[in-house]
């Protein structure tokens, strides 16, 4: 078994969860209705873990955005949206997390123990409570953000099917791209989570491929978008790819939001710098 299958989702930390949903909806994303996170307390009851967030799905991955609702609950990113609004978490996917928590234990991964959170879901007539076991790999060796292993105990409540039709017919998430100073050094890093040898996929920019999905690691020179402000740091979280279906429905609605894009080698490229320090590209979906 390998410890991560794959991207399971780039989580958002926003100061306004309403106002940052909006701007995503202006870019063609549909999102889901806000829900509540919790956890369970020492006697195993369930207590707010002090967070809200609402998720733009995808067939295959998805986008989080979150805020904290309540700085006194102990949630592990309370002051992450004080720092800057936008990409602090990193969920890699897996089947099993005890089991990838033991992997990566064995390998030597100072990994925190496991955690098991809830969040309701009341989409499209599909009621329920979504559980899923997470655990975080060690904060010290991982400046790009709260990186974390994921598995969804109730897959059948993840993707309700309304919140998988988007107006930009954004279908899957393909990529995240980490920033970094030595982008190979982070990479290497990498390889020891997923289990994965890293390759050079560009001058200053390194892949790791997990499945249908990728990792970038590229320095600043390499990045998508050049110039501008990016968060400070060896490394930190500084993009992402999505897969559409049909890209000119993807470019009327990325040239009606008002955000700043260009268009590159049949890509579209959206710096979402102003607010949310990262970029998004979106490309044409190729079976």
């Amino acid at each position: 078994m390998s410890a991560v299958t794959g991207l399971d989702h780039l989580g958002l930390v926003v100061r306004d969860l309403e106002a940052s949903a909006e701007r995503l909806r202006a870019l063609g994303f549909q999102l889901t209705r806000r829900a509540d996170h919790t956890r369970p307390d020492p006697s195993g009851r369930p207590v707010p873990a002090g967070s809200s967030q609402r998720s733009i799905m995808f067939q295959l991955g998805y986008l989080e955005v979150m805020a904290i609702t309540d700085p006194t609950a102990g949630h592990p990113l309370t002051e992450a949206a004080a720092r800057y609004e936008g990409a602090h978490i990193l969920a890699l996917a897996t089947t099993d997390a005890q089991r990838s928590w033991a992997l990566l234990t064995e390998r030597g991964v100072a990994a925190e123990p496991p955690q098991r959170w809830q969040r309701a879901v009341a989409e499209d007539g599909i009621q329920g409570i979504a559980e899923f076991v997470f655990f975080g790999l060690p904060r010290e060796e991982t400046p790009e953000g709260y990186v974390i292993v994921t598995e969804h105990r109730t897959p059948e409540l993840l993707r309700p099917p309304a919140s998988l039709h988007h107006p930009n017919t954004a279908a899957a998430l393909a990529a995240v791209v980490l920033g970094a100073e030595q982008p190979e050094h982070v990479a290497a890093r990498y390889q020891r989570y997923t289990g994965q040898a890293p390759t050079c996929a560009a001058a200053g920019c390194w892949a790791i491929r997990l499945g249908e999905q990728e990792l970038l690691f590229c320095d600043r020179s390499a990045l998508s978008l050049a110039g501008g402000s990016w968060p400070t740091g060896p490394a930190w979280l500084a993009g992402f790819t999505l897969v559409v279906r049909d890209l000119s429905a993807a470019r009327a609605a990325v040239q009606a939001s008002g955000w700043p894009w260009q268009e590159r080698n049949g890509e579209l490229i959206i710096d979402l710098r102003p607010t949310l320090t990262l970029f998004l590209t979106l490309r044409q979906w190729s079976d």
